[in-house]
């Protein structure tokens, strides 16, 4: 994939998170993803960042510094799309993390794990959990859209098994 190829699947993504218009805790996904998209991913912008492919289908579009990523970019695999700030190699600060069955996770990051309030996890059915992340487990729910999702403190996110779940809700 070139780097013109790149650039168009990473906005196709980012339309499809756009055209959900979930709303979090304070404003809308698709306001804070266009935030994102004006200040970082507009196209002048993404012809600056340098591109690297990681493999077949694998690339990262972004800020380098000594050949690690470094401040803001985006990697993309076949499953998954990462764009926000990353720190020696990891994603760290904040972020866009969506995979290919729609989930998507918004909020912070450290040492590439999910860490932050108020951030906003959707499962591929569209609940929205509005919720409190230290190293990818929830310590707290602030909303969910769905009564019916149901949450334990402490139990460990996983991706692979979030949408396993009864009706597509967290049961974590």
């Amino acid at each position: 994939m070139n780097k013109e190829k790149a650039i168009n699947k990473i906005d196709g993504i980012l339309r499809q998170v756009l055209r959900m218009n979930l709303k979090s805790c304070c404003k809308s996904l698709s306001e804070c993803v266009q935030d994102d998209i004006d200040i970082y991913l507009n196209p002048e912008r993404l012809n600056e960042y340098d591109y690297v492919e990681l493999g077949e289908n694998k690339f990262y579009l972004g800020e380098l510094v000594e050949g690690k990523r470094e401040g803001y970019g985006v990697s993309f695999d076949q499953n998954h799309l990462y764009a926000g700030q990353w720190s020696n190699n990891k994603k760290e600060g904040f972020g866009l993390y969506y995979m290919s069955d729609g989930t998507c996770y918004y909020g912070g990051f450290v040492e590439g794990l999910f860490y932050g309030k108020n951030s906003l996890f959707v499962t591929r059915d569209g609940v929205e959990i509005c919720a409190d992340f230290i190293e990818d487990i929830i310590v707290y729910v602030r909303h969910s859209s769905d009564s019916s999702t149901y949450t334990h403190e402490g139990k460990r996110y996983d991706s692979r098994d979030i949408n396993k779940t009864r009706a597509g809700c967290l049961l974590l």
